[in-house]
C-alpha cells in the first residue's frame, strides 16, 4: 500500500507541475480516508479475526499519524493573525474528519474483540504424572463442555425409494394345456413370471425359476412321443 501511495505521490509532484507539496498531501489523504471508509463498512458486516483486527488497528495509527503529519507540514497557527482563513479551515476539516472516522472504526474493533469467541484451553495428550485423581491430565477436560464435543453422524448415503413389490402368483399357469394356442399363453405366463422373480430378486428365486420352467414343459405342455412309438 505505502509503495502504490508513493507512486500516487510521485505522479502528482513529478508529473502535474500545478499541484504543490500541501495539496498532493490532501489527495494522498482523500485516498487513505476512502480506503478507511470501505474498511468500516466491512467492520459493518462481519466480524474480523485476530489478524485482520491488527491490520485495522495499525490502518487506524497510520492515518491518524499521517493527518497530523499534514497539520504540521501546513504550519499553520490557528491563533495567529497572518495565517489564511482557509488554511485554518483545512486543518479544522481534516482533524474533525480523520477523528470522528477513526472513533467509529475504533468502537466497531472493539465490538469485534467482545464478538470473538475465546478458545478452549490447549489439551495435553501426555500420560498422567500421578495416579491421583486430581492430576492436571485428568481434570483439564473439565474445561470442555459436552457441547464443544463433535459428533459424528453416519451418512447413509443418498436415498433410495424402494420399488412397489408385485405378487408372484404360481397358480396362473394351467395345469394342463391341449391345444397350440393354450401352450403359447402358458409359455408367456411362464416368462412373465420368471421376469418378475428374477428383477424382484425374491428368496430363492434361481431355484423357483428352474422349478417353473421344468414344470411347465414337461407337466403343462405335452411332450412328444418317442419316434416310434404308437
Amino acid at each position: 500500500v505505502k509503495c502504490i501511495f508513493e507512486a500516487f505521490n510521485y505522479l502528482l509532484m513529478q508529473r502535474a507541475l500545478s499541484v504543490t507539496e500541501s495539496e498532493a498531501d490532501k489527495m494522498h489523504l482523500a485516498v487513505y480516508t476512502e480506503q478507511l471508509i470501505m474498511m468500516e463498512k466491512d467492520l459493518h458486516l462481519c466480524v474480523p479475526q485476530d489478524s485482520e483486527v491488527r491490520i485495522c488497528e495499525m490502518a487506524v495509527r497510520e492515518i491518524s499519524r499521517f493527518a497530523v503529519d499534514i497539520v504540521d507540514r501546513l504550519n499553520v497557527d490557528t491563533h495567529s493573525k497572518n495565517s489564511s482563513t482557509n488554511s485554518r479551515e483545512d486543518v479544522i476539516y481534516i482533524l474533525n474528519s480523520v477523528h470522528s472516522l477513526v472513533e467509529k472504526i475504533q468502537k466497531k474493533i472493539d465490538l469485534s474483540k467482545i464478538m470473538v469467541r475465546n478458545l478452549p484451553p490447549v489439551l495435553k495428550l501426555a500420560q498422567p504424572a500421578t495416579t491421583s485423581p486430581d492430576d492436571p491430565a485428568l481434570t483439564q477436560f473439565e474445561n470442555s463442555p459436552s457441547w464443544d464435543v463433535i459428533t459424528v453422524e453416519p451418512d447413509p448415503g443418498q436415498t433410495r425409494a424402494i420399488r412397489k413389490y408385485i405378487p408372484v402368483d404360481l397358480l396362473q399357469v394351467p395345469q394342463k394345456v391341449d391345444t397350440r394356442r393354450a401352450a403359447i399363453r402358458a409359455m408367456r405366463m411362464c416368462e412373465k413370471l420368471v421376469n418378475l422373480m428374477h428383477c424382484q430378486k425374491i428368496k430363492n428365486y434361481k431355484f423357483l425359476i428352474l422349478n417353473l420352467i421344468v414344470h411347465v414343459f414337461t407337466q403343462v405342455i405335452p411332450v412328444p412321443k418317442p419316434r416310434g412309438v404308437d
